[in-house]
């Protein structure tokens, strides 16, 4: 039936339940339509792509949670994300996380500096906060992200965040813009 279908001999499909050979590669979507499945799930994948993922993430925001205020695990967090998002390039839930990991990392190793003003108020140290690499990283990942993320939690997420990293280096009309969004 298979063979009638795709407009194959049935000896092929013989062939290739015998591992004696393998369908060509432009019969693979007619092959996965034919029994229902995404082409994922024929070759056996059945979403552990997205699983894979989502382990990850959980893995990298636990990891981050237990940088509290303490450097508890910061590079190897960073290290995690990094090699995630070689794994799978330009996933939005990675990004979000190492981004997160930054932001998280800037606090960690330099600490967030305070400033008396003129008139005596506390103001943030805008000046040193600038000059932290992980926070320029994190906002330009933040600022990337929001161009195509649809709303939801994750977006939520990245707004919270990169509005406090612009606050923290004194980007206070982007704040503003970004939280009118």
């Amino acid at each position: 039936a298979l063979a009638e279908a795709i407009g194959v001999t049935s000896q092929a499909v013989s062939r290739w339940e015998a591992n004696g050979g393998y369908p060509d590669m432009e019969m693979i979507p007619s092959i996965a339509n034919y029994f229902g499945v995404s082409i994922d799930e024929l070759f056996g994948y059945n979403n552990e792509r997205a699983k894979r993922i989502d382990e990850l993430v959980t893995r990298i925001d636990t990891m981050n949670f237990q940088n509290n205020g303490v450097n508890i695990n910061i590079d190897e967090c960073i290290t995690l994300a990094r090699n995630a998002l070689i794994e799978f390039p330009s996933n939005e839930k990675l990004m979000l996380c190492l981004a997160s990991v930054l932001y998280n990392a800037g606090y960690v190793r330099y600490g967030e500096y305070h400033l008396s003003d003129a008139e005596g108020y506390d103001i943030l140290d805008v000046e040193r906060h600038r000059t932290y690499a992980e926070w320029k990283e994190a906002i330009s990942l933040y600022e990337k992200l929001l161009k195509t993320m649809e709303n939801g939690a994750l977006r939520h997420r990245a707004v919270c965040e990169l509005t406090q990293l612009y606050l923290n280096v004194g980007e206070h009309t982007r704040a503003l813009e970004l939280i009118e969004t």
